[in-house]
């Protein structure tokens, strides 16, 4: 999992956690919120009471009720004032409870606060109230408005944190891009991210410290596989000329003419092997220009032509099925040949008699596919993976092959951004797929 995919997780995942933790924890909040806000009412209520008892006095107030008690709900029953006297000395004091009061038939939840208080020598209860229901209906309200509130604040704080992370893991994306669009050590971009954070900063110079050290020791190992093939053609040649002209002589006896030919033939495989290891090391080199432009039927056409001979020699047919307009740019034209050459040339080889070699070419999507597909003998399933490393062998014959064709096959498409796919069966037939970058 990416660094920001767990970023944006963790905040994501945190947030959460605090949605529930809100949701735990602010309804009992609410709900103490609201009863604060309703008793702070009726304490206002009870003030405003208790100066119309002082200005008029407690008996006035009460006497229009034959009980002389004074009691009045509003028309929705939602809040209540009432005075009555109290008998004896009760204790003084204010109380608030939730209790229930019997209105016109009708039981109704109230939230009481009773106030105990003397009006000369008589004691009396003077109670204000406001309906349960009224309360629920602010608590209610209240924690819409949280959740719309937290609603807000979570979307907000989301999108601040993934465009926090997405800036702040900008130099590491930078980085990511350096490492992905190399495909060459020498093709490595060796400038400095620009970045304010030390630990990325240090992991970029790391990176490139590594780069170079990486870079110096292909370099190092191509210069080295140059040199060597270099100082090996010359006496190669050499050994060659004298055999030759030793084979000249028309006293060599028939037995001696026969070891020196093998030889001959011994040296021949030498020279092919460092011809070969001298065209790796000098396409990993750089020494190749992509400067072609070129029809890929025509090129595959050309090689057919080159190669048709040796597929008549073993009774393989060569099939085409090509798309005549597929045009790619920027490419080295003898490296693309060779590489094909190569991959016809193994079909070829190590196929079934009368078997049958097809070349595809075609378009899928945004890219361009190039198929070989023969009728042969297939590779087992644990020898693909040495296919494309150098001098190893994994068809076990008679054949004179020197492991080197298709790494060199591999090494040109590396060159040119080529991605080869192998499937193979056993006794059926393999397929090689060369995938073109986009067009």
């Amino acid at each position: 999992m990416k660094l920001y995919t767990k970023l944006t997780l963790y905040n994501t995942l945190s947030k959460l956690v605090i949605v529930l933790g809100f949701i735990l924890l602010v309804p009992p909040i609410i709900e103490q919120i609201a009863n604060i806000h309703n008793d702070a009412q009726l304490v206002s209520m009870k003030n405003k009471a208790l100066t119309i008892v002082n200005r008029v006095g407690a008996k006035q107030f009460m006497e229009q009720e034959r009980d002389s008690v004074f009691a009045s709900y509003n028309i929705l029953k939602e809040e209540f004032i009432s005075l009555e006297p109290l008998p004896g000395n009760p204790t003084l004091g204010e109380v608030v409870e939730n209790t229930q009061r019997n209105i016109e038939n009708e039981v109704v939840d109230f939230r009481v606060l009773g106030y105990t208080f003397k009006s000369g020598s008589q004691a009396y209860l003077l109670e204000v109230g406001k309906s349960m229901g009224r309360v629920e209906v602010y608590q209610n309200n209240l924690k819409k408005f949280a959740f719309y509130i937290l609603l807000i604040a979570l979307l907000v704080t989301v999108v601040v944190d993934i465009m926090f992370t997405r800036f702040l893991l900008q130099p590491f994306q930078r980085i990511e891009k350096k490492l992905k669009k190399t495909n060459h050590p020498e093709t490595f971009d060796f400038a400095p991210i620009s970045t304010s954070t030390v630990d990325f900063r240090y992991l970029d110079e790391s990176i490139n410290e590594m780069m170079r050290k990486i870079n110096d020791a292909f370099m190092h190992e191509r210069q080295f596989i140059a040199n060597v093939s270099h100082e090996l053609l010359t006496p190669i040649s050499i050994i060659k000329n004298r055999l030759e002209n030793i084979l000249a002589d028309e006293k060599l006896p028939e037995d001696a003419a026969m070891r020196v030919m093998e030889t001959n033939n011994t040296l021949n495989r030498l020279s092919k092997i460092v011809n070969a290891l001298l065209l790796i090391s000098r396409i990993e080199n750089q020494q190749f220009l992509k400067e072609d432009d070129i029809y890929l039927a025509d090129l595959v056409n050309e090689v057919v032509s080159e190669i048709e001979d040796r597929a008549i020699e073993r009774s393989v047919t060569l099939t085409t099925q090509l798309d005549k307009t597929i045009f790619i740019k920027e490419v080295n034209k003898y490296l693309l040949f060779t590489m094909l050459f190569n991959l016809v040339n193994n079909a070829i080889k190590y196929n079934r008699p009368n078997g049958s070699v097809a070349i595809f070419c075609y378009k899928e999507g945004a890219v361009v596919k190039l198929e070989v597909k023969d009728t042969g003998k297939g590779i087992p399933a644990d020898s693909l993976k040495l296919l494309f490393d150098p001098l190893k062998k994994v068809k076990k014959d008679k054949s004179d092959s020197h492991g080197l064709g298709l790494p060199i096959v591999k090494t040109i498409a590396d060159f040119h951004n080529i991605q080869l796919t192998v499937s193979s069966e056993v006794a059926v037939g393999t397929v090689f797929t060369a995938i073109f970058p986009r067009i």
